[in-house]
């Protein structure tokens, strides 16, 4: 093999080899989920501006949202593990949520 062409060779070849580096990487990082939902009362009308927290069991980290107008919340990238979520708003009976399950891209 010529050597302008062993050199192609290897340059396109040793691109291969880190492109699949790279996309194995990016797999390996996929280590998170998320929870999201809408916010109703009993007769299911949507519940705006509620307070929604959601609390990581195995380390008692935790993040806060409000609901948008529609009543949604939504947290995204919270690793896997389990999480207790708490819904409140004046006015209304806190609800919470213990033992949510959370998997590599669940949603």
């Amino acid at each position: 093999m010529p050597r302008r062409q062993l050199f192609m060779f290897r340059a396109v070849f040793l691109s291969f080899v880190f492109a699949l580096m790279g996309s194995g990487l990016v797999l390996a990082q996929e280590t998170t989920g998320s929870i999201l939902g809408t916010v109703t009362d009993s007769t299911g009308a949507v519940i705006p501006a509620a307070q929604v927290v959601v609390i990581n069991r195995q380390t008692s980290n935790q993040q806060s949202t409000v609901t948008t107008g529609a009543g949604l919340f939504n947290f995204t990238n919270l690793p896997i593990g389990d999480y207790d979520l708490k819904v409140s708003k004046e006015g209304f009976k806190q609800h919470v949520q213990n033992e949510i399950h959370l998997d590599v891209n669940d949603k």
